[in-house]
């Protein structure tokens, strides 16, 4: 730290004593002109006396007596540590023995307390350079000064949003904002350098059905706007798969995985009303879809819905299975037919290894079957590369009618019932006789029935049976044995004449003997008493016990 100090010779006196605190300079100028001398290695702002003797042949001048200050120092680390769009933050380290700062800007001063170390300058443009000089000052004296080059912060860019979004990726927008080095886009960690000349920006590499926070921020000379936020979302993740669990004739159910419980999901059947299903607790959802039609196909679409948002729909169709049970079957000992309402491609009948296809779109028809066989009916609906089973249904078609004939037996008191073997399934015979039912297991082909009268006939029914009863029994009549309704009215006729023959043979007997004691032999007739003719075949029912009255 030094003071320049300058005067004028003294009657060409060429040598000076300079005396400060305890210093003693002798300065010796023969040249011409003012003396300049620098007094170096002062203390900076200080304030110093200095005395001024002339000297000549060995004697001094009472000597002048004047004070100078050396300038302050500096103040050290002068720099800004802030700002915003209007302002910026200085500071400083303090320097000591100074009696105040002098900050100049812009054509401005601004006088500063020395006990201040940092300074807000205030109404600055936003956007913009500033040079900053900054002045320590004693006894008016300025310090050299040092500068500092700051920027206040870019203004914020207007209208920041969203212009569009889809599962992985986002589309922003803003207004563009002129003097600006570039734009920084902030979010999840991640910092993008935009340009300049950009206003809208696609961040990419998202993941679907996630909320954004971002910032962006305009940067000028390195220093960033305050910043501006816009959260956004991406586009929720079609769901990845939907089942049909289960199908009946009027409802559906529906399953799907729950992705995210905090998404809802709207389901669309045949582009019906939608309908919003969630689950917080479940990492499957399950939905059963009702008042639906038989035999109908349905086409449905599930979106998922996030924040307002809806993914691509999931598209798939299914069908309502039939209610086989309730169609009007027609069964006969060797078809099965139906007219089915519904959707299905084919229909077939099986039983064992015997096959048979009906492909019919109304009409089910299966001929040439089996008597008494038991068939699986299975409908199944084929679109897509896809089958559906629509129904399965098990019928048990009549069995074969059976030929059947009576013969004689026990002399008319039974009869004996026989069949032949049909062709076909069957488990049971069912004969009916005079209103009485029995039943013969399978293969039995013959009946001894009791209890009948000889020489009668009676109506006979015979029914095949294999868990259904076939459609046609057949009927005959049958006659039994007239042998012993013959047998049966000889007795009668010996139990009833028999005791009109004894009696006219004892009167005889009787008569007989009289007349040989009193009167003369009469010659008699008799009726022949042998219980013979013709009328011993009359039905027994027809015969009438005569009672015969005798005077004698």
């Amino acid at each position: 730290m030094s003071i320049p100090l300058e005067w004028d010779k003294v009657n060409n006196i060429s040598t000076y004593i300079l005396q400060y605190g305890n210093i003693t300079e002798d300065i010796n100028k023969t040249e011409e002109g003012p003396i300049v001398h620098v007094v170096t290695s002062l203390t900076a702002g200080t304030n110093y006396t200095f005395t001024l003797f002339t000297t000549s042949e060995g004697l001094n001048s009472s000597g002048y007596r004047f004070s100078a200050v050396t300038a302050p120092r500096n103040a050290e680390e002068f720099e800004a540590v802030g700002q915003n769009e209007t302002s910026i933050n200085l500071q400083w380290k303090t320097v000591s023995n100074s009696d105040s700062y002098l900050l100049v800007f812009n054509e401005r001063e601004i006088s500063i307390s020395n006990s201040e170390k940092e300074y807000r300058v205030l109404n600055l443009t936003s956007g913009t350079r500033y040079t900053f000089t900054l002045l320590t000052v004693f006894k008016n004296v300025k310090s050299t000064g040092v500068n500092c080059i700051a920027v206040t912060a870019p203004r914020n860019a207007d209208d920041f949003k969203k212009n569009g979004q889809n599962e992985t990726s986002i589309t922003l927008e803003w207004k563009t904002v002129l003097n600006i080095d570039k734009y920084i886009l902030v979010f999840n960690e991640r910092e993008i350098n935009i340009s300049n000349s950009e206003k809208e920006y696609r961040v990419l590499n998202l993941t679907s059905g996630t909320r954004y926070n971002f910032t962006l921020f305009t940067v000028f000379g390195n220093v960033r706007s305050s910043g501006v936020n816009c959260i956004a979302v991406t586009v929720p993740p079609v769901v990845p798969w939907v089942s049909v669990t289960e199908r009946f004739a009027n409802s559906i159910t529906l399953e799907w995985e729950n992705m995210n419980k905090a998404w809802r999901y709207e389901l669309q059947i045949n582009g019906g009303v939608s309908d919003s299903v969630s689950d917080v607790s479940s990492d499957t959802i399950r939905k059963v879809v009702t008042s639906l039609q038989p035999g109908s196909q349905y086409d449905f679409s599930l979106t998922t819905v996030f924040a307002g948002l809806r993914s691509t729909p999931y598209t798939n169709f299914t069908v309502t299975a039939i209610d086989c049970a309730s169609a009007d079957w027609k069964v006969t000992n060797s078809s099965i037919k139906a007219k089915i309402e519904g959707l299905f491609s084919t229909a077939t009948a099986r039983n064992g290894s015997n096959v048979h296809v009906s492909d019919g779109r109304e009409n089910v028809s299966f001929t040439g079957l089996y008597p008494g066989a038991t068939y699986n009916i299975s409908l199944v609906y084929e679109k897509s590369s896809r089958v559906f089973l629509q129904c399965e249904h098990k019928l048990t078609i009549l069995p074969p009618n059976l030929n059947a004939h009576c013969e004689y037996w026990a002399a008319g008191y039974s009869v004996l019932i026989k069949w032949t073997v049909p062709e076909g399934e069957w488990t049971n015979a069912e004969v009916n006789v005079a209103g009485k039912t029995h039943t013969v297991a399978s293969p039995e082909t013959e009946i001894i029935i009791d209890g009948f009268q000889p020489a009668k006939k009676y109506k006979v029914s015979v029914t095949s049976l294999s868990g259904v009863r076939s459609s046609e029994p057949h009927v005959f009549y049958c006659q039994t044995d007239p042998r012993g309704s013959f047998v049966l009215r000889l007795f009668r006729h010996l139990v009833v004449f028999s005791p009109y023959c004894f009696s006219t043979g004892l009167l005889l007997s009787i008569y007989w003997s009289r007349k040989m004691t009193n009167n003369p032999a009469v010659s008699m007739e008799m009726t022949k008493c042998d219980g013979g003719g013709d009328e011993l075949y009359e039905d027994y029912d027809n015969v009438t016990v005569l009672g015969t009255e005798h005077d004698f």
